[in-house]
C-alpha cells in the first residue's frame, strides 16, 4: 500500500525502479484495511470468503456512507520512476 513496488514496468519502463509514496490510503486500501480489522477482531466470522460476503452485504455501504468515496484533488498518490520527479497517479477502483 505504500513503499517500493515491483510493478515498475507497468508505470514506468522495463527495468526501472518504482517508488510509491501516497500521503494516504486509496479507497481500495481503506476498504481492505477496515475489512481485515473487522475480520481479525471477529466482528466478521467464518471463512475469508464468507466474512467478505458479510462485509459486502452488511458493512460496505454504511462504511462508505460514513467515510465517503472520493477522488481527491489534487491526487496525493504519486509515482516516482527512477530519478524522475514524482508524478500524480490515479486509477479508478473497479468492481
Amino acid at each position: 500500500m505504500n513503499g517500493t513496488h515491483d510493478n515498475g514496468t507497468y508505470w514506468c519502463s522495463a527495468g526501472t525502479s518504482l517508488t510509491l509514496r501516497p500521503e494516504r490510503f486509496c479507497n481500495f486500501c481503506r476498504e481492505l484495511t477496515t475489512f481485515r480489522l473487522f475480520y481479525r477482531t471477529d466482528v466478521l466470522q467464518g471463512t475469508t470468503q464468507a466474512a467478505f460476503d458479510s462485509w459486502k452485504n452488511m458493512y460496505r455501504q454504511p462504511f462508505f456512507a460514513r467515510f465517503g468515496f472520493a477522488v481527491p484533488n489534487p491526487v496525493p498518490q504519486t509515482v516516482k520512476c527512477g530519478n524522475d520527479a514524482a508524478q500524480p497517479v490515479y486509477e479508478a477502483c473497479v468492481p
